[in-house]
């Protein structure tokens, strides 16, 4: 199955090569250009998969986030750390666990619009950490 990806980069290091990484974007799978740094992808690989594969090509200055739309999970590499815990902090606040967005626990305080976009059932999957 294809996973709709949401994919945003920053290049700090001065020899940036950016179109070395929008090459390695463009190899994720049939995406668009949203904005400067922010791509759509329609992609067979997960968030953390994309977000590694990227990772490859780039300086330990850089950052890159992504986001799988479909199967609810988010990839990441050297975004600041408050960034990392808030999003950890707000997809838990929707029900998962940190580290994880599996299954809504029993005491969750998720609305139910935001409880049915978790899929019950799935194994959780792991957030990929800086």
């Amino acid at each position: 199955m294809e996973s709709s990806l949401f994919v945003s980069f920053e290049l700090h290091s001065p020899s940036a090569n950016y179109g070395a990484v929008e090459e390695a974007v463009a190899k994720l799978g049939h995406g668009v250009r949203v904005h400067t740094y922010l791509w759509y992808v329609k992609s067979p690989l997960g968030a953390a998969e994309a977000a590694a594969r990227l990772w490859q090509i780039m300086d330990e200055r850089d950052s890159v986030l992504v986001v799988d739309a479909t199967n609810h999970e988010a990839g990441w590499k050297h975004i600041s750390q408050d960034a990392s815990e808030f999003i950890k902090r707000q997809w838990r606040s929707v029900g998962v666990a940190e580290g994880s967005t599996g299954p809504v626990p029993p005491k969750s305080k998720a609305t139910p619009q935001l409880a049915a976009l978790l899929r019950p059932g799935e194994p959780p999957r792991k957030f990929d950490e800086r």
